[in-house]
């Protein structure tokens, strides 16, 4: 019999039975509660956040649009290259990157800092573009090497592609990689770009990125616990896949041919050789065929990546080379002015294309002397003459007349020392002298303004833009260069008719003395002279350093490069009814004639010899 000490026992060892099986049916419910929970409630959760482990995203960078020609003819486009690519969340970083320095044969301190710069960029797990523009012998060897290392891919993208090089370099300008700074900006105009993006970062290709960048599409790719590839097959993957949209094409005013030309004749072989400078030429409704700067840069090294040293010596002061010397550097124009000052006499009926006035070789003011560029004056000349010889000494004394007021207003009407409104940026507006209220005007400013010097300063745009008036007669045009940018068409636009404020007859004057500049026997151009076609045009040399009355007449040539003076030529042609306007500016060429004029007179053979 059990005694009562045992039942107890049992009693109690059942109750803690009963509350062990309790306890253990408690516990199981919340667990089966809990994968309920997980599977029914919130299992696509969690199956997203598998995929999103096991599947990567890849953004697909959308092909950028074409820039072209007038004709359709290519100023910047994409091409083919391969790029190696790694993966550097794996065990055998080091071993990889050695046998990868041997084949692409690059340090292998340089790859560890490719890589630390990328990961800084973006983060750890991100792939790594090692080197691109692949050789195919290269590529042979890494594509052996990845057999072995997987974390390794070469694969194929766009660059972007510029065939004229260095010539039209800061127009078109280059791309690069977005800057942190670039995506906060770009977002706020509700533009979706990724970290990976390429934009433009100067010229046209910045200007008009946002149509010429396109929609960038993804993939998805296969990866697994250590982030390496696994499915190679991308077809697999291709109901997933959302191709890229190509950026639209931007059609230019400019002619591709016309710009190699320009380039040519900067570049022409004669004792001046090598010129730098710029050459504008535009059509009387506006259109510019071309507009060169030099010295220049490649933008092709820029879709390669550059090295930091490369880019300093690039971007330093004394380079300049990312300077568009057309629109975004102002000078002095020298006697280049004199049409206009010619063109406020007449107005202002100082001077009738008759009047003669005695123009010596210098001129005083007060205690000042001015000299002019012929040591022994012309004597009695009118207008017509003074434009075709260049006497300074003539304007002076019609300088002298006007005052500064009137040559201010004057050079207003032709928008000189104002921006054009070029669809560019970085427009430099130059700087017209004008006197303010009650302010004290010293008269020998005015002497110097009279001739281009002093503080008057231009650009080769708004010279263009001046003596397009002068060609049509008084208008003034907007000039461009983009005709087409998807379907939109940009036509010409008239920003002034200046006729009513000077009369025509004025500018058939001056269009007379301009023509004897080039087709006269005493023009400071006379020498460049076209047997099929006249042109017209004005020829001006501006001083660098101030000089001496004993160094005025010395052979420029004979002077250090940084000392000789600088040359214009701004004309149009056919001088009886102007098609085109060819705007030349040279540094350190000694003068307009020789330094520019024959510049353009090669410009202007080719055009009227290819036709537009």
């Amino acid at each position: 019999m059990i005694d009562q000490k045992q039942e107890f026992e049992i009693k109690s060892h059942t109750h803690r039975f009963l509350f062990l099986i309790s306890l253990t049916g408690f516990l199981f419910l919340i667990l089966l509660l809990r994968l309920m929970y997980l599977q029914i409630y919130q299992g696509e959760n969690f199956k997203h956040f598998s995929d999103n482990n096991r599947f990567k995203k890849k953004v697909l960078i959308a092909p950028r649009g074409l820039i072209l020609d007038r004709k359709g003819k290519l100023f910047a486009g994409n091409t083919k290259v391969f790029q190696l690519i790694i993966n550097t969340h794996t065990p055998s970083l080091t071993q990889v990157l050695e046998k990868i320095s041997k084949i692409i044969q690059k340090p292998l301190p340089d790859l560890r800092e490719i890589i630390d710069k990328s990961q800084k960029r973006f983060n750890f797990f991100h792939p790594v573009v090692l080197k691109e523009n692949l050789t195919l012998t290269e590529i042979h060897h890494l594509k052996q090497l990845q057999w072995i290392y997987p974390e390794i891919q070469v694969e194929e993208k766009e660059k972007r592609y510029y065939p004229l090089k260095e010539n039209g370099a800061q127009l078109l300008g280059f791309i690069g990689s977005i800057s942190k700074k670039e995506v906060k900006k770009i977002q706020k105009q509700n533009r979706q770009v990724y970290l990976s993006d390429i934009v433009g970062k100067s010229g046209l290709e910045k200007i008009y990125d946002k149509y010429l960048k396109g929609q960038n599409g993804f993939s998805l790719i296969e990866v697994n616990a250590q982030n390496h590839l696994l499915v190679t097959d991308s077809s697999y993957f291709d109901f997933l896949k959302i191709s890229p949209i190509q950026g639209e094409n931007i059609s230019l005013t400019l002619d591709k041919d016309l710009q190699e030309i320009a380039l040519k004749a900067l570049k022409r072989k004669d004792e001046l050789y090598p010129r730098t400078g710029a050459v504008l030429i535009m059509k009387t409704n506006g259109e510019i065929l071309a507009l060169l700067s030099d010295p220049s840069f490649n933008p092709n090294k820029f879709s390669l990546g550059l090295s930091e040293q490369v880019w300093k010596n690039l971007s330093s002061k004394d380079s300049k080379v990312f300077i568009n010397k057309v629109y975004q550097e102002h000078y002095p124009p020298g006697s280049v002015f004199k049409p206009f000052m010619a063109l406020a006499a007449l107005q202002e009926g100082l001077i009738s294309e008759e009047t003669l006035i005695h123009s010596p070789s210098t001129f005083r003011l007060g205690s000042s002397i001015f000299h002019d560029h012929n040591p022994l004056g012309y004597g009695k000349i009118n207008v017509l003459t003074a434009l075709e010889r260049s006497s300074n000494t003539f304007f002076y004394q019609i300088g002298d007349q006007l005052g500064i007021d009137k040559m201010s207003y004057y050079s207003k009407l032709f928008r000189l020392g104002q921006k054009t409104g070029i669809e560019l940026t970085k427009e430099a507006s130059g700087y017209l002298p004008q006197r303010k209220k009650n302010q004290i005007w010293n008269l020998g400013d005015t002497i110097n303004v009279s001739i281009g010097q002093g503080s008057l300063l231009t650009t080769l745009l708004q010279l263009a833009v001046a003596y397009n008036a002068i060609a049509t007669e008084g208008i003034l045009v907007k000039p461009f260069l983009v005709k087409k940018q998807g379907q939109h068409m940009n036509v010409p636009v008239i920003l002034d008719s200046i006729s009513d404020r000077i009369d025509r007859k004025h500018f058939i004057t001056v269009k007379k003395a301009l023509y004897n500049v080039v087709q006269g026997a005493k023009g400071t151009a006379r020498w460049y002279q076209l047997p099929f076609v006249e042109f017209s045009g004005k020829t001006g040399t501006v001083q660098v350093v101030s000089l001496k009355s004993k160094e005025l007449y010395k052979n420029c040539l004979e002077m250090p490069l940084e000392k000789r003076h600088h040359g214009w030529f701004i004309g149009f042609a056919p001088s009886h009814k102007p098609e085109i306007i060819v705007a030349v500016f040279t540094n350190h060429s000694c003068s307009g004639s020789k330094g520019s004029a024959s510049v353009a007179r090669d410009i202007i053979e080719y055009y009227f010899k290819q036709g537009d």
